[in-house]
């Protein structure tokens, strides 16, 4: 595994609202400074500049942002672009829990991770809101079991919250008999994953600028948990009863809507970073929507048209072998494996990232992932994409 050199990265760049680090780095985070639910990612940044890092190649370490999408798409008010959404959301999750009885890396298995959860809202179609928030949470969910993350706590603060992650721990276990035991504690266990519910205290969650700080809230929350300040009933809920505070070695953030993207023969070079004292962000992948996804959507202007540069889509799949660089050469670099870089002209030692305001100069392909959605990748930051 190689990384972007830091000096050619800036805050923006890291900012993709998920990150990994060592436990020892994350217990030294100043919560109380989280001000917005982007400190989560900046405050972080700030306090660890040695420290953090992006892979070179984004299939390495990336994130899948979904919620821009079902914006774009129109997801409450076009009922084919609501079809087209929870089916393909529907199938990752069907796929992902083909792998959940599987003998996964351990690498990880000492990574407690939280969710700061939110659910979607739509006055005009609150069911389909519901349900598009319960498939995002256990895609969500699912691509961090099949990485067996040890533990996964998606922390609410509403009285409604543990509702959502109820489903979606249902729809994780194929099993519509889980039910919680209270309004704010739910544990199950998925392959070798333990998955649970947990509340924020109004104390973990108020900041400065956003009253309701649900990042701050899950961030905090963990700290105490692991540091025994909180009594020892609600300490259950958050370490659960397998093992205790000194076994969780790694903290993983993300949000409700978030889906890790990496490759098996990836998680063993991710601890050895994280044991080095590193603190890793993936790089973000923005979902639009594309034609091939939306046939029969009525509102053309809300997706990509599949022509120009936009007519073919490249298929790369990370566990065959393939990579995606940032720029080398001045261009996106799709290849089938490192050695290619060589062949393209581009200097890995030298890789520069270039903040691109003009979208008329973007160079952009399309690349199909994870999620089987269209990724539009540009030379910027990360990736901004189009369809599930």
């Amino acid at each position: 595994m190689q990384f972007i050199p830091s000096n050619n990265l800036g805050k923006l760049d890291y900012f993709s609202a998920t990150w990994i680090q060592p436990m020892s780095t994350f217990l030294k985070l100043d919560t109380n400074r989280i001000i917005n639910v982007e400190m989560g990612v900046f405050r972080v940044w700030r306090e660890n500049l040695d420290r953090m890092r992006m892979t070179l190649d984004w299939m390495d370490f990336s994130v899948e942002h979904l919620s821009k999408y079902w914006k774009n798409a129109q997801a409450f008010f076009d009922p084919v672009s609501y079809t087209f959404i929870t089916s393909s959301l529907e199938r990752y999750i069907q796929r992902a829990n083909l792998n959940f009885s599987h003998e996964l890396s351990p690498a990880l298995q000492e990574t407690i991770a939280v969710i700061a959860f939110q659910p979607y809202s739509s006055g005009h179609k609150p069911q389909e809101a519901k349900h598009l928030t319960v498939l995002s949470l256990a895609a969500t969910m699912a691509s961090m079991i099949q990485v067996s993350f040890g533990r996964i706590l998606v922390v609410g603060y509403e009285r409604g919250d543990a509702g959502f992650a109820q489903e979606a721990f249902s729809t994780l276990a194929n099993d519509n008999s889980i039910e919680s035991t209270s309004s704010s504690a739910l544990m199950i266990q998925i392959g070798n994953t333990e998955v649970g519910y947990v509340s924020s205290s109004k104390e973990e969650v108020a900041s400065k600028i956003t009253p309701i700080n649900r990042v701050k809230g899950a961030l905090a929350g963990l700290q105490h948990a692991i540091q025994g300040k909180m009594e020892p009933s609600r300490l259950r809920v958050w370490l659960g009863v397998t093992h205790n505070a000194s076994y969780w070695k790694y903290v993983y953030l993300t949000e409700p809507d978030t889906i890790l993207q990496t490759r098996p023969s990836a998680l063993v070079q991710i601890r050895e970073a994280l044991d080095n004292g590193l603190i890793l962000a993936p790089h973000r992948l923005q979902p639009l929507p594309h034609e091939s996804d939306l046939k029969g959507m009525k509102n053309e202007n809300k997706f990509l048209p599949a022509k120009g540069k936009f007519e073919t889509v490249t298929a790369l799949d990370p566990l065959d072998g393939g990579v995606c660089c940032d720029e080398l050469g001045g261009e996106l670099g799709l290849f089938k494996s490192l050695k290619d870089v060589d062949h393209f002209g581009g200097n890995v030692d030298s890789i520069r990232i270039e903040t691109i305001l003009d979208w008329k100069n973007i160079s952009s392909c399309a690349l199909r992932v994870a999620l089987e959605l269209y990724v539009l990748l540009d030379q910027n930051m990360a990736v901004d994409a189009f369809q599930p």
